[in-house]
Formats: structure tokens, C-alpha cells, sequence
């Protein structure tokens, strides 16, 4: 079953993504967004108040100094599909899996699952969720 349309295959083809819109309903992602909030909470009380500024190193130091350094945050937990069930079902939704297997061929794998929380200045806040697959 092909899920994407020419456009959308030359655009990735030609820029290395796609951004598809409203592919789940306002309820799905009120159920997504509460999950990951459990998670959160979950990985916060097993890890303590502290939940880390991210990976270290000299380039860090280098470039995170300062507020930038005391207002960042990184929160990254890994495998979410084992955080709750909602995630582990996102794997297997047909909205997902077919636009990938248009992108790189039927035989799709999981390589892994992210989920990243970071608040940088208490002026941005981003949510991402990636799903890596593989051929």
C-alpha cells in the first residue's frame, strides 16, 4: 500500500525528511502527551531531583557557560515503547509504519525509540519523539 505521494517522496528524496500533519487525532495526542508525562515523573523519581544537563565533555564546557549552563536542561529517556503501552501501539499503527516502508522498502526494523524533553533558558521548550528505523 503506498502512503505517500510523489511530492512527498521527491521532497524527502531531494531534503532527507518529511513532516506529515495531523496524522493523529487531537485525542491520540492528548493520550501520547499524558503518557510521556507519566514517563517523566517515572524517570524523575527513579533518577532524583537532579534530572542532568545533558552529555559532558570539553565541548560542553566550552559552550555551555554561565546562565546557558545553569538554565539547561536535557531530558532523554530511551525504549518509551516500555514506558507505557500508548507508545508501544505508535509502533505498530499503519499511520507510521506505511509512510516509513514508502520511504525505505518494506523491510523496516526498529533501531531504537527516544523520547527527548529539553528547556533551555526557560524560554523554549521542545518534545521529540524519534522513531529510528532501519532497513
Amino acid at each position: 500500500m503506498v502512503f505517500l505521494t510523489d511530492g512527498q517522496l521527491s521532497f524527502y528524496r531531494t531534503h532527507g525528511y518529511i513532516v506529515l500533519e495531523q496524522v493523529y487525532s487531537r485525542e491520540e495526542c492528548r493520550e501520547m502527551a499524558a503518557a510521556a508525562e507519566r514517563a517523566e515523573r517515572r524517570v524523575a523519581a527513579q533518577r532524583g531531583a537532579a534530572m542532568g544537563s545533558g552529555w559532558g565533555g570539553r565541548w560542553r564546557e566550552a559552550l555551555m557557560v554561565g546562565a546557558d549552563e545553569n538554565n539547561s536542561e536535557l531530558l532523554s529517556i530511551h525504549d518509551m515503547q516500555y514506558q507505557d503501552a500508548v507508545f508501544a501501539r505508535l509502533l505498530t499503527d499503519d499511520r507510521l509504519t506505511e509512510p516509513c516502508a514508502d520511504l525505505i522498502g518494506p523491510n523496516v526494523q526498529l533501531h531504537h525509540v527516544k523520547y527527548r524533553l529539553r528547556a533551555c533558558l526557560s524560554v523554549c521548550l521542545s518534545v521529540c519523539l524519534c522513531v529510528c528505523l532501519s532497513v
